[in-house]
């Protein structure tokens, strides 16, 4: 074990998980399975004829690193590393644009294409025909529906983009944006539902604020993390919760303008 320890993580599939996560309340948070952490260091005197041979790969990786990376100067990384590769690289180049090369190439091509029956012209003509008209239209075809892709959202059973069902996670950020509750990068969406709810809490707002972000929260780690799209019924749920959150938020800005009582003369 020398200085270090390690850990592995299994990957479970659904199908082998307890029954009370798959069908639990939580059971799309399994859907694709989930993470087992398991402690692969075993006992150094049981192991130690078996991890001889490891070790000794291991002290070989380490000294290459050690020569060819960490120790390696500017002159032994031009040798071993930027020389070869420029010189392939060159290689091929004066290749690509060598037009005489290319001619003598186009010139064996024809020769044989001379010499073969007429079976075999015919077939070759016929495939170089369907290969000239084929090719542009694969890559435009290919071109087009790669610019579809990146364009169109996902859309799941019901018919909904799922980028659409994401955004209102986002629409709740700019309501709350609005009371000064911004989540910072540090923070989970799940935490920053429970910060912003403590904090529009002590500034007047009603307690039903908390159940009502931490589904709309919910609903955002379903989505983007379990890739379950909302069917119609949740959708219109979540998007009510945004709503009244912004009730709440728009209350709790007019009670921080709205003027004080007035101080006795």
């Amino acid at each position: 074990q020398l200085h270090a320890h390690s850990w592995v993580e299994a990957r479970i599939p659904p199908e082998q998980l307890p029954r009370e996560l798959i069908k639990g309340p939580d059971h799309w948070q399994w859907a694709n399975g989930a993470w087992l952490r398991l402690d692969p260091t075993p006992a150094a005197a049981e192991t130690a004829a078996a991890t001889e041979g490891f070790w000794a790969h291991w002290n070989l990786w380490q000294d290459w690193w050690s020569s060819y990376i960490l120790d390696m100067d500017r002159r032994q990384q031009y040798e071993s590393i930027y020389e070869p590769v420029s010189a392939a690289l060159e290689r091929w180049w004066l290749a690509l644009k060598d037009f005489d090369r290319w001619r003598a190439r186009l010139h064996r091509a024809v020769e044989a294409f001379r010499a073969a029956d007429w079976p075999t012209r015919i077939t070759a003509a016929s495939l170089l025909v369907l290969l000239s008209v084929a090719a542009p239209w694969l890559i435009a075809q290919l071109r087009r529906r790669w610019r579809e892709r990146r364009r169109a959202p996902q859309y799941g059973p019901n018919g909904a983009a799922q980028t659409s069902a994401i955004a209102f996670f986002a629409r709740c950020e700019r309501v709350l944006r609005k009371a000064r509750c911004v989540r910072t990068s540090t923070q989970t969406h799940r935490e920053f539902a429970a910060e912003a709810a403590a904090e529009l809490i002590r500034r007047g707002a009603a307690a039903e604020i908390l159940p009502q972000l931490s589904a709309v929260a919910e609903a955002f780690y379903r989505v983007r993390f379990g890739r379950r799209p909302l069917d119609a019924a949740e959708h219109q749920a979540v998007e009510l919760a945004v709503e009244a959150v912004e009730t709440q938020v728009r209350a709790v800005r007019r009670a921080r303008r709205a003027p004080g009582p007035a101080k006795p003369n």
